[in-house]
């Protein structure tokens, strides 16, 4: 609202005013000073469901009959009517005639005055949509710790606040404080081919945050002042340090696969404070060629139902059948971690790290032959296909052939090798437990 003059502008009632009488705006007063403007905000409740737009407001000024003020959404100014009758020596010719009074073209001038364009403000009304609130968690303060490769669940309860309107739709979302840096790796155009999928990896399979789903849970339905639990996972991953639970809800009144229309959603959040401290980190990982006999204690243990390996001669492999492995776990913890390394033919490998220091382990593994170590690497975010792609590489083809060959060698041994860690004393009451990421290892030639 606008006062162009020197006093104060006393506004008794003001209200919003629709096309329509399916809408009812609230009676406010205000005033305003000389020369200001002024925002005032205004309020209106819709009747019914539907599309109606607002026209303008009715005002009742003190002193002044009510009135209806449209809605200007460009500034305007009079535009001052300036007539040059004649310059020079033109006057001495109009002097001696007089201008006929010409009516179409006083009409023309008058229909080519600048006019103010009154505007409207188009809004859409849903029908009864419920309320939900946060009534409660199983996290202490909104806050939790967890270790590094940690997944540490929790649950939520969600009520309807409305008496009469159920909850029909729900939809999870989730933020965290790592998709910022995530998101601006992915929008580096510098970026090789390997570090882009290897991102694009931790964004679709190491969400920091994901629902779990109750066995034979078809539908989210949460009925009038009715409760309903949500359970879900948070994954310690490192940068981690809050992180947002996001509830988008609505009442549709029929299937999602039905509604063919724009629908709404109201939302609520929960924020939560994460510590993420550290637990068994990869140091190193080496793959060395050798000869001979192996050692029997570098065999790991085998499954009940995998042959067993006892003959010493049965231990003597050849040398272009299996490499040595070296792994460097160090436990970052203050406590003793046992590690348990999962490997190809059902084999398992089990050791107890002490808080501080670095464990070798060492195994043999079957040499891994590619048919084709050259192929492209994917690209897992489909809004990323591209048809030709521009190599990043240094070195030229060589490069990029290098690069090529360690990401699926690499590939390749991450299938074959997987490692978890858990507690082994008692002190933190309840056990945990974690895997170790071995996606930090770099091959080399």
């Amino acid at each position: 609202l606008q006062n162009p003059y020197e006093f104060d502008i006393y506004i008794d009632r003001i209200r919003l005013q629709a096309d329509n009488d399916n809408f009812v705006g609230d009676v406010q007063k205000t005033v305003i000073g000389p020369y200001r403007n002024q925002i005032l905000s205004v309020s209106g409740t819709p009747k019914s469901a539907g599309s109606f737009k607002i026209t303008g407001c009715m005002v009742k000024i003190r002193g002044c009959r009510e009135r209806r003020f449209p809605i200007f959404s460009e500034a305007w100014a009079p535009q001052s009517d300036i007539k040059i009758k004649a310059i020079g020596l033109g006057v001495q010719r109009l002097c001696s005639k007089r201008p006929a009074l010409d009516e179409k073209a006083a009409k023309k001038a008058k229909s080519n005055v600048h006019a103010p364009k009154p505007t409207n403000l188009p809004l859409t009304s849903t029908g009864h949509q419920p309320v939900l609130q946060i009534l409660s968690t199983s996290l202490s303060q909104l806050a939790c710790m967890v270790l590094e490769g940690e997944r540490q669940a929790f649950t939520m309860t969600l009520k309807n606040l409305s008496k009469t309107t159920a909850v029909d739709l729900l939809l999870f979302s989730f933020q965290d404080s790592t998709q910022a840096a995530v998101q601006h790796v992915l929008s580096n155009r510098d970026a090789s081919p390997a570090e882009l999928y290897e991102y694009e990896l931790i964004l679709a399979q190491k969400p920091a945050l994901k629902y779990i789903e109750d066995e034979g849970e078809t539908e989210t339905f949460i009925e009038p002042n009715g409760t309903k639990v949500c359970k879900f996972e948070i994954l310690g991953k490192p940068g981690l340090t809050n992180a947002s639970v996001l509830v988008d809800y609505a009442h549709l009144g029929q299937p999602v696969g039905m509604v063919k229309d724009r629908f709404y959603t109201r939302q609520v959040s929960l924020p939560i404070t994460v510590t993420v401290n550290a637990s068994v980190e990869l140091a190193r990982l080496d793959v060395l060629p050798f000869s001979g006999a192996v050692p029997t204690n570098l065999w790991p243990s085998a499954s009940s139902e995998a042959p067993v390996l006892e003959d010493k001669k049965e231990m003597e492999v050849e040398e272009d059948d299996h490499v040595l492995i070296t792994l460097d776990l160090r436990n970052a913890w203050p406590s003793p971690l046992k590690i348990h390394l999962e490997l190809p033919d059902e084999r398992t490998f089990e050791e107890d790290i002490l808080p501080g220091t670095i464990s070798r382990v060492v195994f043999p593994h079957e040499r891994i032959f590619l048919s084709d170590p050259h192929k492209p690497i994917p690209v897992l975010d489909p809004a990323r296909q591209r048809q030709f792609v521009v190599s990043t590489a240094r070195g030229g083809a060589e490069g990029e052939k290098a690069m090529r060959e360690a990401f699926w060698y690499r590939e390749e041994l991450l299938k074959n090798i997987k490692a978890t860690w858990s507690s082994t004393g008692s002190s933190w009451g309840t056990k945990r437990s974690g895997s170790v990421d071995l996606r930090g290892l770099r091959m080399v030639p």
